[in-house]
């Protein structure tokens, strides 16, 4: 019956003709109530009985479409393996803050699986996948040691990819840091002798794109460029590109406070090379940061 509840939950809701239904009710057997098709607005769905692969009722059901979030429908089925739908989730401090699309779910609530599941699927609510995913995985980590699990399963290819600080004005580490240092206030973080692990958002896409092409490419990938820098020598990368000086130091608990979570990289440091990215052949567009932080604050 999980698998039943799944496809109603999969459904979009946009309006589409009724003529488009497909019904064919269920024959009487003991427990089961036959029933009109359900009045759903979406365009497309498929109801079935994993059971016994009886199709309850369907509509455009063979229209081409594209696909949702990949990662919100391999959480839901994960979720679906390991979690009753009448499951209590209390919500932790985290789950809240993970941003973008959300519900507005507080800490402390408690929320059923099946609820938190339609936000899932049809709000694409990342406040209600990190609720389930510390739900059943007891952390953000360990449910995506299930869903690479569930991957492999499945017989899908799974690619690992550790990926550094993106560079992006729009979002992330560096768009916390240009207020600063375009006022002329930026400099090392946390002292600066720390790595500095970082890439260009084109050659970040570019990367998951060649993944995607390479048949039979799987385990671990560093998503980053291949010139590592210190903080010290990216802090003066970035104050040449924005023409500032980039000299005030800041320590590292106002960066914790500055950029959050993703100030991890800058503050604690790890050196890392795109060591697997010849087995790609990929060329990187910006391999070097000058150029790469040149191009991003154009």
């Amino acid at each position: 019956m999980r698998r039943l509840v799944l496809g109603l939950l999969l459904a979009l809701t946009v309006a589409a003709p009724a003529s488009a239904i497909h019904w064919d009710p269920l024959p009487p057997r003991p427990g089961w109530i036959l029933a009109p098709p359900p009045d759903l607005s979406a365009p497309a769905y498929i109801l079935f009985d994993d059971q016994s692969d009886w199709v309850v009722v369907a509509r455009n059901e063979d229209a081409q479409r594209a696909p949702a979030s990949t990662t919100k429908i391999m959480t839901a089925l994960v979720v679906a393996d390991f979690a009753a739908f009448d499951e209590m989730v209390t919500i932790s401090v985290t789950a809240p803050e993970a941003g973008e699309s959300e519900i507005g779910i507080v800490s402390g609530e408690v929320i059923t699986v099946a609820d938190l599941l339609k936000a899932l699927l049809v709000r694409s609510a990342n406040d209600a996948a990190v609720a389930l995913a510390e739900h059943v995985g007891g952390s953000v980590e360990g449910f995506s040691s299930l869903m690479n699990e569930k991957a492999a399963a499945l017989g899908m290819t799974v690619v690992k990819m550790r990926t550094g600080v993106t560079l992006h004005a729009g979002s992330g580490v560096l768009a916390s840091m240009l207020l600063p240092f375009k006022l002329g206030l930026g400099g090392p973080l946390a002292g600066g002798r720390q790595y500095l692990p970082w890439i260009h958002h084109d050659d970040l896409i570019g990367m998951y794109l060649r993944v995607i092409d390479r048949a039979g490419f799987s385990g671990a990938l560093n998503v980053c460029a291949p010139a590592p820098v210190t903080n010290r020598e990216f802090s003066k990368a970035l104050g040449r590109a924005l023409h500032r000086p980039a000299i005030v130091p800041v320590p590292g608990i106002a960066a914790k406070i500055i950029a959050g979570d993703v100030a991890q990289y800058a503050v604690t440091g790890v050196r890392m090379v795109p060591g697997r990215a010849g087995e790609l052949g990929y060329e990187f567009a910006f391999p070097d940061i000058d150029s790469a932080l040149a191009d991003t604050m154009k």
